[in-house]
Formats: structure tokens, sequence, C-alpha cells
């Protein structure tokens, strides 16, 4: 379970209600580990973690509580994402070999548990019935925001962080925003 949640101190009783968002962002598949696919997550270990969290903050959250759980330097030499990727790699500190990597097929078993994984936290999400929360899940719509930002004229590669390549930036967040 993570560790944040057993931080979170309210009196269930004379608290007013929280809306809590559980966002899961990639750290269950990317691990910087060279054998990559052996340390991710499986979809069970997933699926009992969000169970866990879900009952811990059962014991806590105030009735009437909501828990939504939903779904990347430009100086000197003109470096590509690409030769980035290998040398964080070759330096064995990347944070993600598997999605931050050349290699396709990497990159495809990684969105494949990716997939799997948000299945679990779905199939976690609309199984588990909490006392004093209630709990939905959203998927994320990748296609729909790129869909939306190309209507205004712009290209997908537009919406990610340009200093580390793989998190959404701000005019990212505004088009999530907008489709939510």
């Amino acid at each position: 379970m993570n560790e944040i949640i057993k931080s979170l101190s309210r009196d269930q009783t004379n608290d007013f209600p929280l809306l809590v968002r559980y966002s899961l962002v990639d750290n269950d598949v990317c691990n910087g580990n060279q054998d990559t696919i052996d340390h991710m997550t499986t979809s069970d270990e997933m699926k009992a973690n969000v169970l866990k969290t879900l009952a811990n903050s059962d014991t806590k959250l105030p009735k009437g509580s909501h828990d939504r759980i939903h779904p990347f330097g430009r100086v000197g030499y003109p470096v590509t994402y690409r030769e980035i990727y290998e040398y964080l790699s070759c330096l064995e500190i990347s944070p993600c070999n598997d999605w931050l990597s050349s290699n396709s097929t990497l990159r495809d078993l990684t969105t494949q548990r990716a997939v799997e994984l948000s299945e679990a936290v779905k199939e976690a999400t609309m199984t588990y019935r909490a006392q004093n929360f209630d709990t939905d899940y959203m998927d994320f719509p990748f296609q729909v925001i790129f869909d939306e930002w190309k209507s205004q004229g712009g290209e997908s590669w537009q919406l990610i962080e340009t200093v580390d390549g793989f998190h959404i930036n701000q005019y990212g967040h505004a088009t999530v925003s907008d489709v939510f």
C-alpha cells in the first residue's frame, strides 16, 4: 500500500468530506531495471495494492467523500529524445527503461502491461464497496485529448513536456481539463 495514504489523518465524524484523486503515473511499469519486464507490477499485485489503499481510505475518509481514480533542454547541441534515453540507459539511471527506449517491442510490452494494470485498477475500483466514500473509475482518453488538440491546430507532440519528454505539459493539462 502506498505510504502516503497512511499519513492521511482525518476525523471521520467531525471533518468535512474530501474529494480525493488517486492517480497512477507509470511507476508500476517504469522501474529503472535493465530486466524491466520482470520488475513491472503484475495485474494481481496492482489490484491488491489498490484494494489495500481503498480499504485504508475507508477507515480515514469522512462519510460523503468521493475517491476518483483516473488515469514529457534545449541548450547547445540539438540532442534527440532517443539519444537522451539511450544515454540514460547506458549510465543505468533511466527512470523508465521500457517506455524510454528505442526498442519498439519493449515499448509495446510495457504499454500492454500498463493497459492490464489499468484494467486491474478499474476492476478493484468497481468491485470495492466502501462505507465512507464512493468510488468511480475514469479511463484516460488519450486519443480524445490528442484529437481535441489537433482540432485546435496543434500537433500531438506539443502536449508533451520538452524537458523530460514523457509527461504532459501545461497545454496538455489544459486540454485534459477541457476534455474532462
